[in-house]
């Protein structure tokens, strides 16, 4: 891959990172909300003595833990892991000018693979999640080391 011309920058491609990005980061606030509601349904205890106070809980008759909301945490903690590496590995590789239909293949497969990811998490499902986590990495994986490729011309 010859180096990139960073001053031609490619719309499309940065437009398709820019609708990636942000389908992932609504699906993030989504499994925030979705903490928060299984707290609440489970009566999970909060930890912050602000939040207790605020939202009227009472402590004494609070879980320490549930099924579900571990559950859900993991897969918030999961999402978090592999989805802030995208962002910088994407945006850096946007600009690289990998071309429409290279973009479309690597920011489609990740955003696709964590929303499968995350449902198949939450609904238990495996071989799938496993699957969907590999599809992500291999699409990250790649994008590394086409930019790693392309810096390495200017070293």
């Amino acid at each position: 891959m010859a180096p990139a011309n960073i001053y031609a920058l490619d719309t499309a491609t940065l437009s398709i990172y820019g609708l990636s990005v942000a389908i992932l980061v609504v699906k993030l606030y989504m499994i925030a909300l979705l903490t928060a509601f299984s707290r609440r349904k489970h009566k999970v205890t909060i930890n912050n003595p602000e939040d207790i106070k605020f939202l009227k809980f009472d402590p004494s008759k609070m879980k320490q833990n549930h099924p579900v909301v571990d559950r859900v945490n993991r897969m918030h903690r999961n999402d978090i892991e592999n989805v802030l590496p995208y962002v910088a590995v994407g945006f850096v590789y946007a600009l690289i000018g990998p071309g429409v239909f290279l973009a479309k293949l690597h920011f489609g497969a990740f955003t696709v693979s964590r929303i499968v990811h995350s449902l198949s998490y939450y609904f238990e499902m495996q071989p799938l999640r496993s699957l969907a986590f590999v599809i992500g990495l291999l699409a990250n994986l790649s994008m590394v080391i086409q930019v790693a490729l392309v810096a390495a011309a200017y070293v």
